[in-house]
């Protein structure tokens, strides 16, 4: 309901129910099989504005009697990944950057001499999420294979439940107001990654494996000596150079390769065949082609021992038995495998992840999450404004939830670097400079709550490994961790700006301004600001700022009378 400019007479006495919802995901991803570096980056802004009653310019009379009900629902999601399969360098980037902003207020009246009434209920919510996912691979095996990740997210809702610019505005409420703004950079995730690990390594349950295999650029010359000793038959290696790959349906990265030896002596090489089904071994037939210790790669989905995991394919080997001769297949785990990981999970946080691959692959992420929900009950310009209230409730709710994952590998540097930042304002009742008068009848509650969480992890130096999807484990690099978490928080009743303020409060006024510490779900259920894994010597900062305030006023010669109850509480 909306007037333009001019003296607007607008009234709500039945049920009045606006709402606005922006929902905007925006995906990406570069993959290169031989090649150098590749980005990803996106970015995903979304806002949106709910009014109830919107009288515009004016000398406007706008009241309500019914059941307003006012909501702005924003979700900016922002995912991206950049992966390289195999080269000699490779510097990849992945970028994701979200920005949400929900604006919801009751009734409204610009500037103008208005005149506000509610003897009804008005409920106003604003609700932002701003999210941001990004994975970065660097080339999976080579000699230098860099990973960049970096995740910005942000989050802000203000609710307002009456509203209204400069002028001499007259605002009463006989009925109850209830003004909610919340704010976040976690959500409820579903999607897919491709991720490379070992097959065997389902989750983060089981310990990680050492790699059955040697990833090698080239096949070692067999008929040199010192490599048939280095290399003795029945060796596995894998093989990434654009020459070795001779079952991309098998991984795109590399190929797995045996060293066989003849009845003449003679050392070589066998790539792992790739089969689309496990030959049938109780063929007399079959048996005679098929030796004891043979590995095939199966691409079958009947291949897969676990259905839920999606690989390529499936590793399996012969295996006779010595006493019976009866022929049988195994699964073989160890060997890299590629997979498609469907990750459904309830409250994920903003995330960045860099897995550098390679000798000297370095693995850098950087995480940061923003959020400030801002709830007022009553805002008014500057002017002699009248305020006479009943019931308010105001909350403000921010969380703002960031992890880094980063992995070097063999002699590469991991660095993970998390910055979340919530901020939480709640008023009750706010005014500009003036002659105010204002008379609180009801109760108010203000609460003020901010929640941030940051979690860093790196893998790095000593065989430390992390879980992202699979393991990364590191090697001789330098780890470096860093976690930041900020708090603030401000609530206050009454708040009115310089002039001579007459404020009386007949009701009681209940005043929260209490941070709050984050449950991380993913990490037995841990309560924590700021965190971090892997790096003996990481950085971790928490900062907190929280104030809370019954009734304040401006320079002027203000009267303040409290006849009522005041509680005021700051964490």
């Amino acid at each position: 309901m909306a007037g333009e400019a001019g003296n607007d007479r607008l009234t709500n006495d039945g049920l009045l129910n606006v709402s606005s919802a922006a929902n905007l995901r925006s995906t990406g991803g570069a993959k290169a099989t031989f090649s150098g570096g590749n980005d990803a980056t996106g970015q995903s802004v979304a806002t949106s504005q709910a009014v109830g009653i919107d009288g515009g310019d004016g000398d406007d009379a706008i009241s309500s009697t019914g059941i307003t009900l006012v909501k702005a629902t924003t979700v900016a999601e922002a995912q991206n990944n950049s992966s390289s399969s195999a080269s000699f360098t490779s510097n990849d980037t992945a970028g994701s950057i979200s920005d949400a902003s929900a604006g919801a207020v009751g009734l409204e009246g610009a500037a103008g001499t208005n005149t506000l009434a509610n003897d009804g209920k008005l409920v106003v919510t604003a609700d932002s999420t701003g999210y941001a996912l990004s994975y970065s691979s660097g080339a999976s095996f080579s000699f230098s294979g860099d990973g960049s990740s970096s995740s910005d997210s942000t989050a802000q809702s203000t609710a307002t439940g009456i509203s209204a610019a400069d002028g001499d505005n007259a605002v009463t409420s006989t009925g109850q107001i209830d003004v909610t703004a919340t704010a976040d950079t976690a959500k409820d995730l579903t999607t897919t990654l491709v991720v490379y690990r070992l097959q065997g390594d389902n989750d983060q349950n089981t310990e990680p494996q050492q790699p059955v295999a040697e990833t090698v650029q080239t096949l070692p010359d067999l008929s040199v000596a010192d490599n048939q000793q280095t290399y003795p038959a029945g060796t596995i290696v894998y093989c990434t150079s654009a020459d070795c790959i001779v079952t991309p349906e098998v991984s795109k990265g590399g190929t797995h390769y045996v060293s066989t030896v003849d009845s003449s002596g003679t050392y070589s090489w066998q790539p792992v065949a790739a089969v689309d089904a496990l030959p049938d071994l109780s063929d007399p037939g079959v048996q005679a082609a098929y030796h004891n210790g043979e590995i095939v790669a199966c691409t079958a989905i009947a291949c897969r021992e676990d259905p839920a995991v999606q690989a390529t394919a499936t590793y399996w080997q012969v295996v006779v038995d010595s006493g019976t001769g009866a022929y049988s297949w195994q699964r073989f785990d160890g060997l890299v495998i590629e997979v498609s990981v469907d990750v459904t999970e309830a409250s994920f946080p903003s995330y960045a992840a860099a897995n550098g691959n390679g000798l000297n692959g370095d693995g850098f992420a950087t995480a940061s999450g923003f959020s400030r929900a801002e709830a007022r009950g009553i805002r008014l310009g500057d002017g002699n404004n009248s305020v006479r209230a009943g019931d308010i409730n105001v909350r403000a709710n921010a969380s703002a939830v960031a992890n880094a994952a980063a992995d070097g590998d063999v002699t590469g540097d991991a660095t993970g670097l998390v910055t979340t930042h919530a901020v939480a304002r709640a008023v009750g009742i706010e005014l500009g400079n003036g002659a105010n008068d204002v008379v609180n009848a009801g109760s108010m509650q203000v609460s003020a709550v901010p929640s941030a969480q940051s979690f860093s992890e790196v893998s790095a130096g000593g065989g430390i490994c992390i879980w992202f999807f699979g393991w990364w484990c590191g090697g001789s690099g330098t780890p470096h961790a860093q976690a930041t978490a900020r708090f603030d928080a401000e609530a206050v009743g009454i708040l009115a700006g310089d002039g001579g303020n007459a404020i009386t409060n007949d009701g009681s006024i209940h005043v929260s301004a209490a941070p709050d510490v984050s449950v991380d779900t993913r990490r037995n259920n841990d309560e924590y600001a700021a965190r971090t894994s892997g790096d003996s010597h990481a950085t971790l900062t928490v900062e907190s700022h929280s104030s809370a305030l019954g009734i304040g006023t401006g320079a002027g010669n203000d009267t303040v009378t409290n006849n009522g109850e005041i509680i005021v509480e700051a964490r």
